[in-house]
Order: structure tokens, then sequence, then C-alpha cells
């Protein structure tokens, strides 16, 4: 009954942040003119058609919430024999205020994450901003989940550095094919992630490798965004494995 009740109310958390993402974007407020140095105005992001009403921001968000929540209550391993809804009265030592931090870190990657899934799907861009915003959330859950354990992050730091150096070096060979917004994207999940486990990064980068090819197959596309499907793949690592 605790674990059905605890499902529902995450369920709506996401449902209720989802829906305001949705709307954010929406407003279409991300989008730029062209640059002044781009005289034919390819660039103009102003012109593009409505990317529609993106009814999968909300879905997106609302599933993403309701499997992390069914991990923490019983449908994954618990933290000394302690589920999680019953480890928010017990914050007072460290273990639980690190489960906590891997919790708001989680949701801060659903949140921002759907957010700039949305940009990057509709003007194939990854804002500086929302990017920012995302790493500095993850690295202040991260400071509070791994504190005690220094060697975790050594090994999140190689993992960032050998994912985004990947990334850079299919940039450099194909620029318009990997964005640099890529680059600096799957250096933050890959950071994240590599906190946890290091099999998480590869389980991560597998499933945005396997949902791109995916999407590009059914929409026989050649060109498309890689960040929603990085951002999806990362938080499907936390929640499968």
């Amino acid at each position: 009954m605790l674990v059905g009740l605890w499902l529902i109310a995450w369920g709506l958390v996401g449902l209720t942040m989802g829906e305001l993402i949705r709307r954010r974007l929406q407003r279409l407020a991300y989008r730029l003119p062209a640059a002044a140095d781009d005289p034919s105005g390819v660039s103009d992001e102003l012109d593009r058609p409505a990317p529609g009403p993106r009814r999968w921001v909300t879905i997106g968000v609302t599933a993403a919430f309701s499997a992390l929540a069914w991990r923490w209550s019983g449908g994954a391993p618990m933290i000394n024999g302690i589920s999680w809804p019953s480890q928010m009265a017990l914050l007072a030592n460290l273990q639980q205020a690190s489960q906590l931090a891997d919790g708001l870190g989680w949701a801060a990657l659903i949140t921002i994450g759907a957010w700039l899934a949305g940009v990057d799907a509709d003007v194939q861009r990854l804002p500086d901003r929302g990017q920012l915003a995302l790493a500095l959330c993850l690295i202040a859950s991260g400071v509070v989940f791994a504190w005690g354990h220094p060697q975790s992050w050594f090994t999140a730091l190689g993992a960032g550095l050998a994912a985004a150096g990947l990334f850079a070096v299919m940039h450099w060979r194909r620029p318009e094919a990997m964005g640099l917004g890529d680059v600096k994207l799957v250096g933050t999940l890959a950071l994240w992630l590599g906190l946890h486990r290091l099999d998480l990064v590869f389980a991560g980068l597998l499933a945005a490798c396997v949902l791109a090819g995916a999407y590009a197959a059914i929409r026989r596309r050649h060109h498309l965004a890689f960040g929603p499907a990085l951002i999806a793949g990362a938080i499907m690592a936390g929640v499968v494995t």
C-alpha cells in the first residue's frame, strides 16, 4: 500500500514537472535569430515552423520519475535493508544524505535534461546555460553522494574525460554530424554515471546509440539531434541496470 502511494505520488510529480517543462518549451524563448556574420539567414531559428505540442516531454518525464521511484521503493536492491521512503526519516547520517543527494541528482537530470532534449530536437542546439545548470546540479549532488569515497571521483573523471574525448574526435572529424554541445553533454553524463558504476557509462552510451539508430531508421533521417538520445540513454542506464 505504501509503495503504491509512493509510486502514485512521484508519478504525479513527474506529470506536473513534465507539463511545466513542455509549456515552457512551447514559448520558443530559446530560439535565436541569425548570427550577424550569416547574412543568408540560414541559421535563423525564429523562422522555423512550430515543433508541435511535444507531448512526449510530459510522457517521458512522468515515466522517468515513476521508474526511478519504483527503483528506490522495492523494485531495486534496498540500502541496508531499508526502502527509500523509510529513509526520508533517517537523514541524520551520511549514508541517508548520500541517497537523498542521488535522488536529487537524478531528478535534475530528468527535468533539465527534458528541456535540453526539447531544444535540441527542435533547433539541433544544446544551450550552454542549460548544460551549465545540469553540470552544476550533478556535481553538487555527486559531492554528497560520493562523500567519503574519493576513488569514485577518479573513476568518474576518467569516464567523463574519455567520453568527451571520444566525442571531441568525432566532432573534429565530422562537425556537421556531431556538435560541440554533444561533446559537453556526454562528458557531464559520463561523469554522473561514472560516480555510480563504470558499467553504467557503457550502458548509457549503448542505449543512446540504439535509440538514435532506431529513430533514424524509423524516420529515415540521416541527420538528427543526438542530445535527446544521450539523455534518455543515461536515464535508462540508471533505471534498468
